[in-house]
């Protein structure tokens, strides 16, 4: 049946604007506890945060789709961590906040905890522990990111058709995002929810450096059905603050160059999106460990074009990963020289970003041996302490923080 709706009814009534994408009458308004301002974009959220820390290998430690439809969450979330000792306590969010992070990213993997033969329903204690440390995050004051992670088998980018709605990856997004949406569509300003981690056609043509055509348009197409899913639940929802990715998450050329903003009837004339890439800058010492780190201009020019094509589609950046690892490799492998160098370059990476304005959230897989697998900076067990080591690398990320803002 043809929808006689028109625009204007869908600008101003987001029930009709749910029920024209096919949602049922029950995951579509409810009244927020706090709202979110209709007139709130985007690039005036972002200008509030400072610098954050991932929450990694934790909600994220992954498993086949539908492989923890058993079992205790204390097990699950701590797959990669060594077990339930390492779990995340409300301590752990209190010394991330004391180190002087504003933002709490927690990567969560949905599949392996959602049934693919019952319309992909998530474990409701999963969703409750999830939920659990987003509230202590809120309580900190903390701005949260909450995405989908490691989903990339059932995004199926490779396959023809994401804008149909029958394709498996469409399927998947509505489904999950739908479940996610309804369980925080209450939660106010502070909390972003972001489509997807670094979506891509795993071992596929490019894999890493912006994939292909088919890829990046099907990605256009999920980017899309996640807007429309997220402000058909309704609530604090339909004026949330959003954050999409390119392909992989990464800068590259053919990425930003075919990405297209999705639309938001929604929220006419205010922006509600956010960029979301990852640039671990410069990758050959930052994420490999080898070399020297060679100044600042390995950042910038990165994040010049970054912001050049940010300001072209007219969205803020929101850089959801970066670092450098505490392993020094490489046939030349300087130790000593890498540990000095670390916090060198944190502060100049923080004060390029945040001159740009781009937020920057550093990924801690909670790692702190092998080489590479050294992202770790607060320790999970109790008493989560920082090490001398590590603690000059966060100092050097406050000065650069703090530098960025005397230059504002």
């Amino acid at each position: 049946m043809k929808s006689n709706l028109t625009l204007d009814a869908l600008r101003t009534r987001p029930l009709a604007f749910a029920l024209l994408l096919g949602f049922p009458l029950n995951a579509v308004m409810s009244e927020p506890i706090h709202g979110i301002p209709a007139e709130l974009c985007a690039h005036e959220l972002v200008s509030r945060m400072s610098t954050g820390w991932n929450l990694g290998n934790t909600f994220d430690a992954w498993g086949a789709p539908g492989s923890h439809l058993a079992g205790e969450i204390a097990g699950i979330e701590t797959l990669w961590l060594g077990g339930p000792a390492n779990q995340t306590t409300r301590s752990l969010i209190e010394a991330v906040r004391a180190a002087g992070f504003d933002i709490l990213r927690v990567p969560v993997t949905w599949q392996k905890v959602a049934d693919p033969s019952s319309n992909w329903e998530i474990r409701p204690d999963w969703i409750k522990r999830v939920r659990t440390v987003v509230d202590w995050a809120m309580e900190e004051d903390m701005f949260v990111i909450l995405n989908t992670h490691h989903e990339n088998h059932s995004l199926r980018l490779g396959e023809e058709g994401a804008d149909n709605p029958d394709h498996p990856g469409n399927q998947f997004a509505t489904k999950i995002w739908t479940q996610i949406a309804e369980a925080f569509r209450d939660y106010g300003e502070k909390l972003i929810f972001a489509g997807f981690n670094e979506p891509r056609h795993e071992r596929g043509e490019q894999e890493w450096t912006g994939a292909t055509q088919l890829v990046r348009d099907n990605l256009n197409h999920l980017n899309q059905r996640f807007v429309e899913v997220v402000r058909a639940t309704g609530g604090n929802n339909v004026h949330r603050i959003l954050q999409v990715p390119t392909v992989a998450a990464g800068a590259t050329a053919n990425g930003m160059r075919d990405f297209v903003v999705p639309k938001d009837p929604l929220n006419p004339g205010v922006n509600k999106i956010v960029w979301s890439l990852h640039t671990y800058s410069p990758f050959p010492w930052a994420h490999e460990g080898r070399g020297v780190y060679p100044g600042l201009d390995s950042i910038t020019g990165v994040l010049d074009t970054v912001l050049e094509n940010a300001e072209r589609l007219g969205i803020p950046v929101l850089l959801g990963e970066w670092g450098s690892i505490h392993a020094s490799r490489g046939p030349d492998a300087d130790q000593e020289l890498r540990n000095r160098q670390r916090p060198i370059h944190a502060e100049d990476y923080v004060r390029a970003a945040r001159e740009r304005g781009m937020p920057v959230v550093w990924w801690d897989n909670g790692g702190f041996g092998g080489a590479a697998h050294s992202w770790g900076l607060v320790r999970r067990s109790h008493p989560h302490d920082v090490s001398e080591l590590h603690q000059e690398v966060i100092d050097g990320i406050m000065r650069g923080l703090g530098a960025a803002e005397d230059a504002r």
